[in-house]
Parts: C-alpha cells; structure tokens; sequence
C-alpha cells in the first residue's frame, strides 16, 4: 500500500516537472507561461499605448488653437471701443432732452457774408451750436450781354439771340449790377471764357464780353450737427446772403 502511494506521488510530480518545461504542450494543451485572463493584459497593453503623430499633423492644430485664442482675446479687447463708437453715434442723433436732431449746413460764405450769418445765429444758437468748415470756391466768369436800360431794348436783344439759334442764353436777376441783361455761358476759368466769346464773336455777336463774378477763393459753410424740431424752424426762417438755406449735411 505504502509502496503503491509513493509510486504515485513520484509519478504525478514526474509528469508536473514535464509540463513545466514544456514537454507535454502538446498533449495537454496548455502552456505554463500561458495567462489566465487574456484578454485583461490585452486591454492594460492597449490603454498604455502612445500614438506618436508627425510633426506636420501636430503643428496645425497648435497654429488653429494658436489663431482662436488670438481671435477671442482681439474681440475682447476692441468690444468695449465698438461700444463706445455705437453709443456716440446714438448721441448724435438725439439732442439734450432727447428729441432726435438732423446735421443742417448752409454755404458757402465770403468773409463778409460770414460776418451776416454769424451775427443771425447769435440770435438763436449758443456759440457751441454750430461751427464753420472751410471750402475753396473755383472761380466764375460769365460771358455777358447787356444790361439793358429799358426793356424794349431788352425784348429786341433777345429776339437777335433767338434768331441766330443754336445759341443757350439766360436771363440776370442778380447779381444787381448785371440785372436785365443774358448770361451765355458760365466758366470756371477765364480763359474757357474768352474761348467761348472768340466764337460767339465770329457768330455776329459784337457786344458781348466776359465779366468776372468772383474769383477763386477761400470760403465757409456754416454747420449745425445737432437741429431739433424747434431750431430748424428757426433756421429756415433766417434771410441769408444770395437767399441761401440750411439743407441736410452731405
């Protein structure tokens, strides 16, 4: 009995000493180094990888995550001026007691017509009202006929232009010193001017000749940025040199 125990001791740790290196693999189909969860050091293995990208996939996505903090740090910085802008230009367009207002220009005045419309707007606007805005005025010369000290002349001139024909003529109300007589033509250079009298001349047009009306110079418009209701009233109310009005800024 003894002797059949330790006959089968010796035999089972002969036959565990053989699968232990290897030698029946085969027969039992099991290796001694084979784990017994798998599938466990198979996810440890898969969650421990690294995915190394090349260079030119990394570097734009680091220049797009570049440019949007740049974008978003740009719009917080210029939102409180955009603010800023929008509530001037709502300002602008309400006066004082909040009423809404319209920018009224009128012009352009010579140094002497300035002195007449400034002395008007003191009536009704405080010297922070309005303000001035030079321009530079082309010069103006006419080619002229007349004037004519009695109106049958007048009639009789006029008949004459009309015959000749294919000749564009006008009468002068103003300025005074050329009333009751024909504008036929209007330059901005005096030599243009005299160009178009030289024809007129080989027309048969003997007495006409060319006047200056104002030469090149500086002058001014007269601005009110913010007019209500109640001031442009005013305004329109005012007898201005050459009969001009206030209109709407441009």
């Amino acid at each position: 009995m003894l002797r059949s125990l330790v006959l089968i001791l010796l035999l089972i740790n002969l036959a565990f000493f053989s699968w232990t290196q290897g030698w029946l693999t085969t027969v039992v189909g099991i290796h001694p180094s084979q784990q017994h969860e798998p599938q466990r050091l198979s996810q440890q293995h898969e969650a421990d990888q690294l995915e190394i990208l090349p260079p030119d996939e990394v570097m734009p996505s680091a220049s797009a995550a570049s440019e949007a903090l740049a974008q978003a740090i740009a719009k917080a910085a210029f939102a409180p001026s955009e603010a800023a802008a929008a509530s001037a230009a709502a300002a602008a367009s309400v006066g004082e007691d909040g009423a809404p207002t319209v920018c009224l220009q009128a012009g352009p005045f010579g140094s002497v017509e300035m002195g007449i419309v400034s002395n008007q707007l003191k009536n009704i606007l405080p010297p922070a009202g309005w303000r001035t805005a030079d321009v530079t005025l082309d010069g103006l010369w006419f080619v002229y006929m007349g004037p004519y000290p009695d109106r049958e002349l007048f009639v009789r001139k006029q008949s004459e232009l009309k015959a000749i024909g294919g000749i564009t003529f006008r009468e002068v109300r103003t300025p005074t010193s050329l009333a009751n007589g024909f504008v036929l033509g209007r330059y901005e250079r005096q030599e243009d001017a005299q160009a178009a009298l030289n024809k007129l001349k080989e027309r048969g047009i003997r007495s006409a000749r060319v006047v200056i009306i104002r030469p090149r110079m500086q002058a001014q418009n007269v601005i009110v940025p913010q007019a209500a209701t109640d001031l442009r009233t005013s305004l329109n109310d005012l007898r201005l040199p050459q009969g001009k009005r206030f209109e709407a800024c441009y």
